[in-house]
């Protein structure tokens, strides 16, 4: 009985680090997307930034050919 509740112990203990092991990797790959993420949308911020830019331009230049 007591050979029984030790292996219980013991496949409860295993199984607990496994899943600790599993969250650390999960932590690690939810702090390197929101690297990303945060990356991505001042990416994203200069490419809007430059979009308008270029369509004051575009619209400067059809005015300048309307004329």
């Amino acid at each position: 009985m007591s050979q029984n509740r030790g292996g219980a112990v013991s496949l409860i203990t295993s199984t607990i680090d496994r899943l600790e092991a599993i969250n650390n990797k999960i932590t690690d790959t939810r702090q390197e997307i929101a690297t990303y993420q945060s990356e991505l949308n001042r990416i994203d911020g200069s490419m809007e930034q430059q979009f308008g830019h270029n369509a004051k331009i575009i619209g400067k230049f059809k005015s300048f050919l309307e004329d």
